[in-house]
């Protein structure tokens, strides 16, 4: 359930499991206690928001063209804000791992068009 859904999170690692983020040296800098030890997909696309709006669309606004290659759960978390899929549809929601998906959009940013490359 929790490898699909939009909501429920999968079972949180211990503080002391070394899969833990904390003893992730990229995360050095933060304080331990800010860091997952689980995350659903709407914690994904939380985190995710700002990188879409802080990089992405003022990139696209000022008419640049962005390759964007992530994790499969944060693409699936733009693909549901994206394609505005509901929480009850995502779960069917697949994303081809090395096929790219090209998205056009109009001057709002709403999607115009969506092809996959396969």
């Amino acid at each position: 359930m929790w490898r699909r859904s939009y909501s429920v999170r999968p079972p949180a690692l211990s503080h002391d499991d070394p899969r833990h983020p904390r003893f992730d040296p990229r995360y050095a800098h933060l304080d331990p206690r800010v860091l997952p030890a689980s995350e659903s997909l709407f914690d994904t696309l939380v985190r995710c928001l700002p990188a879409w709006q802080d990089r992405i669309a003022l990139d696209l606004r000022m008419g640049r063209h962005v390759l964007v290659a992530a994790h499969g759960n944060s693409l699936r978390a733009l693909v549901k804000m994206l394609d505005g899929i509901s929480d009850e549809e995502i779960p069917l929601v697949e994303i081809p791992t090395g096929v790219p998906v090209v998205y056009r959009f109009d001057q709002d940013l709403n999607v115009a068009s969506k092809i996959m490359l396969d």
